[in-house]
């Protein structure tokens, strides 16, 4: 699965994950982003706009990823774009 944002050669990998807090059947989507714009282009702006279209194509409720605490740049497009969240993320290795 795919998304190319027009603004340039941006792609997105986009997976079902299915979880859900309430046992309903809503469906939330994860993406991964594969390659990085040229700046100030506003190839961000786009990948979220095509990222939330196929979101909703797909009935998800919520489309959610991570970045960086220290990623300033990005997380201004996403403070712009979205709502951030209480959520931590932690990884356990194996």
């Amino acid at each position: 699965r795919g998304i190319t944002a027009s603004a340039s050669t941006v792609t997105a990998s986009l997976s079902d994950s299915g979880q859900s807090r309430t046992g309903s059947r809503r469906r939330a989507g994860t993406g991964a982003k594969r390659s990085a714009p040229p700046r100030g282009t506003g190839a961000a702006d786009a990948l979220i706009a095509a990222v939330r279209s196929e979101g909703q194509q797909r009935g998800w409720s919520v489309i959610r990823w991570i970045t960086a605490d220290d990623n300033a740049r990005a997380r201004r497009v996403y403070d712009r774009m979205a709502a951030q969240t209480n959520w931590v993320t932690y990884d356990l290795k194996v």
